[in-house]
C-alpha cells in the first residue's frame, strides 16, 4: 500500500495510476491519497508517479483539454453523421461539400478539429 497527502489532481492522477498498472485500486481519504496494488514490480513506479505529480499543472492541462473539446463539439456536429462513415462515405462528403477554396478551408477547418478531438479523446497519443 502507498500513501500520500497532498494536492493532487484525482482524475489526472487516477488515470495516470491505472495506465500503468490497471489492477490498483485508488481511494481518497480527505488529502490522502491511497494505493493499493499487489504488484510489488509496479510499485516503485507508482510512487514515481505520486512524487512527480503537480496538480496546477495538471489542472492546467485539463481545463485546456475541457477546452479544446468544448471547441470541437459545435464544429463536428456541423458534419452529418460523421461518426459512422466509412472511408468512402468521408471522400463522398469531401467532394460534395469542397468545391472552391473557401469551402476547402472550412472543410480542413473541421477535418483538424475533428483530428485534435480524436488525438484528446481516442488515445491516439
Amino acid at each position: 500500500m502507498i500513501i500520500r497527502t497532498g494536492n493532487f489532481h484525482w482524475d489526472t492522477i487516477i488515470a495516470q495510476l491505472k495506465s500503468e498498472d490497471a489492477t490498483c485500486i485508488v481511494d481518497q481519504d480527505g488529502s490522502r491519497l491511497i494505493v493499493r496494488n499487489e504488484n510489488d514490480n509496479k510499485k516503485v513506479t507508482l510512487e514515481s508517479i505520486l512524487d512527480s505529480h503537480d496538480a496546477a499543472a495538471a489542472l492546467t492541462a485539463w481545463n485546456a483539454r475541457k477546452q479544446r473539446q468544448n471547441d470541437a463539439s459545435p464544429a463536428i456536429r456541423n458534419m452529418p453523421n460523421w461518426g459512422t462513415w466509412t472511408p468512402q462515405e468521408a471522400e463522398a462528403w469531401i467532394e460534395l461539400n469542397v468545391n472552391s477554396l473557401a469551402s476547402a478551408k472550412s472543410v480542413l477547418k473541421k477535418l483538424a478539429v475533428a483530428v485534435c478531438y480524436l488525438r484528446d479523446h481516442g488515445g491516439i497519443v
